[in-house]
């Protein structure tokens, strides 16, 4: 497992994930510590339905 993303005041993401997870946008990179940490988890075959 690579890096969870978390926000800038340390709390996990959970939406952000969320919608990655399910192909959706996400709105707030900005709000996040390391947005890069996002781009390991569309690829996973864990999470292909």
């Amino acid at each position: 497992m690579k890096d969870i993303p978390y926000n800038i005041s340390g709390k996990k993401v959970e939406l952000a994930m969320r919608n990655v997870i399910h192909s959706l946008e996400v709105k707030n990179k900005d709000a996040l510590a390391d947005p890069e940490a996002l781009d390991y988890y569309p690829d996973l075959p864990e999470l292909e339905p």
